[in-house]
C-alpha cells in the first residue's frame, strides 16, 4: 500500500468531518478512537522511513508504534543514526523516550551514559 501525500489530506479532511460531527453532541469517544487510529496509521507510514537495519530480524509491519514504543526506541538508541533518532524524537515525548532508554536491557554503558546526559537523568 502506498501512502501519498493525497491520503494525508483526505485524512485531514475525515477529521475535520468527525470534529464537527462530534461537537454536536455526539460520542467523544469515537472522536478520540478515530485520531488513534489515524496517527496509528501516520506513525507506520513513517516507520517505513527509520533505517531497515534497525528491524533486521522482525518484520516491521508486525510492529505497531504505540505498543512496541520500547523496542522501536530501543532499537534506535543502540543501532540508530541522527534521522532515525530525529524521528522517533517527534513520535514520542521526552518521559517515554528517558523511560526506554533506561529499561532497554541490551544498551551498553557508554550508549546508557549518552542518552542519560542527551535526555536529561
Amino acid at each position: 500500500m502506498t501512502i501519498t501525500n493525497s491520503y494525508f489530506v483526505s485524512m485531514l479532511y475525515c477529521f475535520n468531518v468527525l470534529v464537527f460531527w462530534c461537537s454536536s453532541d455526539l460520542s467523544w469517544k469515537w472522536l478520540v478512537k478515530s485520531v488513534k487510529i489515524w496517527h496509528n496509521l501516520y506513525m507506520k507510514y513513517h516507520l517505513k522511513k527509520l533505517s531497515p537495519t534497525l528491524f533486521w530480524d522482525v518484520s516491521a509491519d508486525d510492529l505497531k508504534p504505540q505498543r512496541h514504543a520500547r523496542f522501536i526506541i530501543g532499537r534506535v538508541l543502540k543501532f540508530g543514526d541522527i534521522a532515525d533518532w530525529q524521528i522517533i524524537s517527534r513520535w514520542y515525548n521526552r518521559r517515554t523516550l528517558r523511560r526506554a532508554a533506561k529499561l532497554a536491557p541490551d544498551l551498553d554503558l557508554k550508549s546508557r551514559a549518552l542518552w542519560r546526559v542527551v535526555l536529561g537523568k
